[in-house]
């Protein structure tokens, strides 16, 4: 206390939890406090405080209080996420004697989601709320006294890109000639592929696709993580045949594939692949069968372009005597890569 003030007004507010734009709430210290130290307050919430003392003289002159801050609750010293199969997985590092931290995620719809989790050290799991696609932001706090709520102020925002499933016709295989080769599966991705998606089998997103180290999209040739799904750089390989025909039922045999300028089908009996090349044209292609197709499951016979279902035509359940079947007229560049397929299951 100043020399000569014969006490002192003290008063203080607890800050940390204010809204924002809000003013301090005083409380006024009463005595006065006439010594120095004082304590002025006891049991009180754990928080950061504001103290205002101004010292008061005999003569009634008017002085400038003296201000001071309690510690605030640090902050986390760094926070990052990522999504994985849907689900949000936080990142944190927390200072030393924090038990408890605050997530709260913000929604791409305008929600948003807040929980106190305790202090481990590894990464915290969100779900995801289903079908909600967009940029999710995740900030967090740190957690100093929870019984008071006296928190850290929010750290940094983080925001986390989730694209909503797109299909698509990808081709997979451990080497050159299986991705070639290979037949026609339907695989995911959030929003559209592009080196570094992870590419799954179910549209949830649930489940990558692992085992194969290349994949073939809308023709080029991707490395593939055969342990993660995820997409990699163009390898820079291509599949030197630019036709694949392919028949998986045995039912069925193919005795002719016409209107494809520069490729010649070898007839064979039953289920087969064969490949080749073509020149650029324009016009329909058709395939001439015989066989009896079964009442179910569904039987189907698609084309391709580039690995995208251009036309699909279903088999109808009953016998077929060199039936001509002709998809649409379609424009195909020399490099463009055509793929036949005759299968099991629907129309894509």
């Amino acid at each position: 206390m100043p020399a000569g003030a014969v006490s002192n007004l003290v008063r203080y507010a607890r800050i940390d939890n204010l809204a924002p734009g809000a003013s301090p709430v005083y409380t006024q210290v009463t005595p006065n406090p006439v010594t120095s130290p004082a304590t002025i307050a006891t049991n009180i919430p754990d928080g950061q405080y504001i103290i205002q003392s101004t010292p008061v003289y005999p003569d009634g002159r008017t002085c400038t209080p003296t201000v001071y801050t309690t510690p605030a609750c640090p902050g986390l010293t760094s926070i990052s996420a990522t999504i994985q199969s849907g689900v949000l997985v936080v990142t944190y590092l927390a200072p030393a004697g924090i038990t408890n931290v605050i997530i709260t995620v913000g929604y791409p719809n305008g929600g948003s989601f807040q929980q106190m989790y305790v202090n481990t050290g590894n990464p915290i799991s969100i779900a995801l709320p289903a079908g909600v696609y967009g940029n999710y932001t995740v900030n967090g706090q740190s957690v100093c006294d929870p019984t008071s709520g006296f928190y850290s102020a929010p750290s940094s925002t983080v925001t986390v890109a989730f694209g909503q499933p797109i299909s698509g016709t990808y081709y997979l295989g451990n080497t050159l000639g299986a991705v070639c080769a290979a037949a026609p599966t339907t695989l995911y991705s959030a929003g559209v592929p592009i080196p570094g998606s992870k590419l799954y089998q179910d549209e949830a997103m649930t489940t990558p696709i692992v085992g194969y180290s290349l994949v073939m999209y809308q023709g080029i040739i991707y490395n593939l993580s055969s342990t993660q799904g995820i997409l990699g750089a163009d390898s820079g390989q291509s599949c030197t045949p630019t036709v694949l025909a392919r028949n998986a039922l045995s039912f069925l045999t193919f005795s002719a594939i016409t209107g494809i300028t520069g490729f010649t089908y070898t007839p064979v009996s039953g289920s087969f692949s064969q490949s080749g090349s073509h020149s650029a044209f324009t016009g329909a292609i058709s395939v001439t069968v015989s066989g009896t197709v079964p009442g179910s499951p569904s039987f189907s016979i698609t084309l391709y372009q580039n690995g995208v279902a251009i036309d699909c035509i279903p088999y109808v359940a009953g016998t077929y005597i060199n039936q001509v079947l002709t998809f649409g007229s379609f424009t195909f560049l020399e490099t463009d890569i055509i793929s036949i397929d005759s299968g099991t299951g629907g129309c894509p």
